[in-house]
């Protein structure tokens, strides 16, 4: 329980000393698949804190958690995301993260994607998301996602 607590305030520390700049926080949660075999999804979660170039392209890192069959997968990523300007209040995305997975197997991980974000208002946005995800040792992975995101 103690490193979850310190981890939640670096994380706030980290957003309050941000706040000059223009940030975004997403997190979302849904289903892991591998390309191989359907069977029952695997439970998928993601957090980003994103800088704001402007509008519609953002920049940042992420984690989360997976999990593969029994084993928990904890990624580790810098992350790529962009609006495409195609719509009012329901925008396409693309996205795309790159990094090292921590866990049972270790190992370099990325993720290319996209989805939906519709906003829910002049500073949030509800996001629909998938794409495909390549382990260096557990293979392919499909994944479908619903989550938030929060400008500050």
């Amino acid at each position: 329980m103690k490193l979850h607590t310190s981890v939640l305030c670096g994380l706030l520390f980290l957003v309050a000393s941000v706040s000059a700049f223009p940030v975004a926080l997403d997190a979302s949660v849904g289903g892991l698949e591998p390309d191989t075999k359907f069977s029952s999804p695997d439970l998928d979660v993601a957090a980003h804190l994103w800088y704001q170039f402007d509008q519609m392209v953002f920049i940042g890192g992420g984690g989360g958690l997976q999990m593969i069959g029994k084993d928990k997968q904890y990624p580790a990523l810098g992350s790529l995301w962009v609006r495409i300007p195609f719509g009012g209040r329901t925008l396409p995305v693309a996205t795309g993260d790159i990094g090292y997975d921590f866990g049972h197997d270790a190992q370099f991980v990325w993720r290319g994607g996209g989805g939906l974000d519709i906003k829910n208002g002049d500073h949030s946005s509800i996001l629909l998301l998938g794409g495909y995800e390549s382990f260096q040792k557990l293979g392919g992975h499909f994944y479908l996602r619903v989550g938030l995101l929060l400008e500050l």
